[in-house]
């Protein structure tokens, strides 16, 4: 692998984890009351609707990406990297 692609695979796997990790109901308030604001604004939904959405991808998300990285082993570089698994 080279060093500009081990980078990607480090900077992809921490952006999924920390999305993984914004599902947890305290974590992020603050980024998630913003982006639930700017969506409801930009869709023309209601603001609670909104954020039940966003909720429901956060949740989902955080989810599948448990699954996956324990799907891959404690041995895989993946794991070592992710908090939320």
């Amino acid at each position: 692998m080279t060093p500009a692609l081990r980078e990607y695979a480090v900077a992809g796997t921490l952006h999924l984890d920390h999305l993984a990790a914004m599902a947890d109901n305290n974590a992020e308030k603050h980024v998630k009351a913003r982006l639930a604001a700017e969506l409801s604004e930009a869709l023309g939904q209601p603001l609670d609707d909104v954020r039940q959405l966003l909720a429901n991808l956060l949740s989902a998300h955080a989810a599948e990406w448990k699954a996956f990285v324990n799907s891959l082993g404690p041995g895989s570089f993946v794991a070592g990297w992710a908090s939320a698994a």
